[in-house]
């Protein structure tokens, strides 16, 4: 199983939004989060990994309009899951992990730094964040089960936005 953990791209300025009154849960993204994660995504598909089985999303507006982006390059629903949002516990996802067939390649689209803990839970077994993703940063993580065991989970890579963007374009 390949695991993708995506950042969202780069959202509304928090104090900025904080002033609408409106919970920061709904912050969306900005003009060029949206135009990051598209060419994030684009250069993904193209050179990292072809096609994936599922999309999964935090329910906060700034991961799930980074995850609908992915959707459309891959051709994927996005789904919304509560164990992705900043305040959930690492534990949630891996009992989730578990639970999916051995063979898919997904995305995990949240928020740091909880993106580090639940990469960190995965590859470790502890709640500690073993990387920090910039906004539309990609963490791959390769977990090798059994069943529904977890027999190892690896740290393939990371890459931020713009080494990616680099490596691609030049």
């Amino acid at each position: 199983m390949k695991v993708l953990f995506v950042r969202h791209a780069l959202a509304m300025d928090k104090k900025k939004f904080a002033q609408t009154k409106k919970k920061d849960s709904e912050r969306p993204l900005t003009a060029k989060g949206l135009k990051d994660i598209n060419r994030v995504g684009k250069i993904l598909k193209k050179i990292i990994v072809n096609e994936v089985d599922k999309i999964y999303s935090s329910p906060y507006l700034r991961a799930l309009q980074t995850a609908e982006v992915l959707g459309k390059i891959y051709k994927r629903e996005v789904e919304t899951v509560d164990f992705l949002s900043p305040e959930a516990d690492p534990g949630e996802m891996i009992s989730f992990i578990k639970r999916l067939p051995d063979d898919c390649v997904l995305f995990m689209v949240g928020h740091n730094p909880s993106m580090g803990n639940l990469i960190g839970r995965l590859v470790t077994n502890k709640n500690i964040p073993i990387v920090s993703l910039k906004k539309a940063g990609v963490a791959i993580v390769d977990v090798e089960k059994k069943g529904s065991t977890i027999v190892k989970a690896e740290l393939i890579w990371v890459l931020q936005p713009d080494v990616l963007i680099r490596l691609y374009f030049g």
